[in-house]
Order: C-alpha cells, then sequence, then structure tokens
C-alpha cells in the first residue's frame, strides 16, 4: 500500500541513472504553477535507509528546491523485492511505464525505453521468453537423443507473458510496434541519440538501417552508418541525402543478406551524393539530329566575334573571336 507524507527535501536522492535529462524550460513552467497554486502531484520516493530514492517527477521536485522548500509530499512506493537490484529493477519498470503512458517522447526516446522496459521486465520475469525457447527447440531439433520439452513445462511456461504481451496492455501499442522499436532501441547506442534528433534523423531511416538476419552483422552495419551520418560535411538535410544515397545502393546490393558491405558501399556513395546536392547541374542528352542542327546554327554565323549556344540555359558552346 502506497503511503503518501511530507519529507524534508534534502533527504531526496536522485539516482545518476534517471531514464531522462532534466529540460529547464519544464522546470521554470512548474514554478511558475506551483508558486499559484502549489504542488498538486506528489512526488514518488522509495526509502533506502535514512534517505528517500527519487522514483518519478523530477521536474517537480527539482522545481520545489529551486524554490526553496523545505519539505516536498511524497508517496512512499513500499518495496516487492529484499535486495536491491531486483527492486531497482523494478522501478526502472515502473519509471518507463509512466513515461510510456503520460510523456510524449518521440520515437527514439520510446525505442530506447521499450528497450529499457524488455531487458528489465525479462530479467524480474526469467520465465517469460519459455514460450518461444520452447518453439526454437522444437524448430531445430536434429537429434533423436535430444529430450523432449514436456507438456507440463509448456504449460508452466504458458502462466508467464511474454515482454510483448505484457507491454501491448500496459501500453496499447501494437505488438509489431514494439518489436520493430526494440529492434532500433537495442541496436542504437544511447549515447547517441541528441546528435540523432539535432539531425532530424526519421523513423523510417532508422528502420531502414537496422535491417539484417544476423543481429551481430547489423551492429556493424549500424555503427558504419552513424559514422557515415557524424562525418558527412553539408549544409543539406542530412536525413535526405542518406534516404538518397540509400536508395542508389539498394539497386546493387541486397542490404538483407549483406548488410555490412550495404553500409561500406552506402559510405563510399555519400560524398557523391553530396556533391551532386551541394552542386547542382542541369543535365541533359544530345541526340545526332540535335548536334546536326547546332553545327548548322554554328555554320550560319561563322564571322560572329562572339558565339554562345545555350541549351536549357546551360552553355554548351563559345568563341571569341581574337
Amino acid at each position: 500500500m502506497t503511503l503518501q507524507r511530507e519529507i524534508n527535501i534534502d533527504d531526496v536522492v536522485v539516482s545518476d541513472e534517471r531514464l531522462w535529462k532534466l529540460k529547464e524550460d519544464e522546470v521554470s513552467t512548474l514554478k511558475k504553477s506551483i508558486k499559484e497554486i502549489g504542488l498538486i502531484t506528489p512526488i514518488a520516493v522509495q526509502e533506502r535507509g535514512n534517505k528517500y530514492l527519487l522514483i518519478g517527477g523530477e521536474h517537480r521536485y527539482t522545481a520545489c528546491k529551486q524554490l526553496g522548500f523545505k519539505t516536498i509530499p511524497c508517496n512512499i512506493i513500499p518495496r516487492e523485492y529484499d535486495n536491491d537490484e531486483d527492486e531497482d529493477t523494478r522501478l526502472v519498470l515502473m519509471e518507463v511505464d509512466e513515461n510510456l503512458v503520460r510523456r510524449t517522447a518521440d520515437f527514439i526516446e520510446e525505442s530506447f525505453l521499450l528497450n529499457r522496459r524488455k531487458i528489465a521486465y525479462e530479467k524480474l520475469n526469467p520465465g517469460c521468453t519459455g514460450i518461444d525457447k520452447i518453439k526454437d527447440v522444437n524448430k531445430n531439433r536434429n537429434s533423436k537423443n535430444d529430450k523432449k520439452i514436456t507438456q507440463d513445462t509448456k504449460a508452466a511456461f504458458s502462466n508467464v507473458k511474454t515482454f510483448v504481451e505484457d507491454t501491448v496492455e500496459k501500453t496499447g501499442l501494437s505488438p509489431a510496434y514494439i518489436r520493430d522499436k526494440v529492434k532500433i532501441g537495442s541496436i542504437i547506442p544511447e549515447y547517441k541519440k541528441d546528435f540523432l534528433q539535432a539531425n532530424k534523423i526519421s523513423q523510417h531511416t532508422f528502420t531502414r538501417i537496422v535491417k539484417g538476419k544476423k543481429s551481430d552483422e547489423v551492429k556493424k552495419a549500424v555503427d558504419i552508418h552513424l559514422d557515415t551520418l557524424e562525418k558527412m560535411k553539408t549544409t543539406k538535410n542530412k536525413n535526405t541525402l542518406f534516404k538518397k544515397a540509400y536508395n542508389e545502393v539498394k539497386k546493387e546490393i541486397d542490404q538483407i543478406e549483406s548488410p555490412i558491405e550495404f553500409a561500406e558501399k552506402l559510405q563510399e556513395v555519400m560524398p557523391k551524393i553530396i556533391e551532386k546536392e551541394e552542386n547542382p547541374k542541369t543535365e541533359f542528352s544530345l541526340n545526332e539530329d540535335d548536334l546536326y542542327e547546332i553545327n548548322e546554327l554554328i555554320n550560319t554565323v561563322p564571322n560572329a566575334d562572339t558565339l554562345v549556344v545555350l541549351v536549357n540555359g546551360v552553355e554548351i558552346y563559345s568563341k571569341i573571336k581574337k
């Protein structure tokens, strides 16, 4: 049962492992609101020794701290696990769920959150992947000496929700959406988030670069793709240029079969794409009839001091009489 009480604000401890960075503009907005009407929603904490670990409400806590509050109303979250490691994992799960439901996260933040949720959920529920393991064992069985998995074992595993089942229930997101986001969140390094957000790399681009059959190859390919994005020197939109390079390489290489080769080729092609976009040229082709007519026109003014031939506004021939 959750208790609510007023505690000394200096007794609240904020972990360095918080999922979200503090946003100063949000703190400023909250300070104005709290000055006018007070703190409506208590922060969530858990007692740890003689201190209280912050679980939810860091922006509210920071706003009150900056306003000089001596005490702050708190919901005291009871423990479910005796050891701190499992309890910390449970609290991560709680924080992720709160953020998935209450916050408006962009797709990359959501991908990291869902991946964090998968790690935490499967750590607390080690049997939740049992059904998938059974399917894999049965599918790959190639020896008569392999032990069969009994129906009793299957029944025991079936009582444990998989990560996807539990996440669908908690968030309302579709299974396919959850799997796609977890794949992105598990392969793209979290420390790249700020760079990716600043350069407006789209969800479609992320979905493209994590394609492949073998996860180790996909991770190596993604490292190359991210290196390509970071090294792009251009004034144009990086996401748009990446898409053009991607479509170019797609004509030659099957990314699913060869993700690393695909990524290396894209890195090779990228400078050409940038050059083409930074210095656009009007392209056209002339057939024999065109060239004949141009030559005839030139011959009509053999004594001209200056002769310039333009095609679609582009100079293709010039002559200055000396």
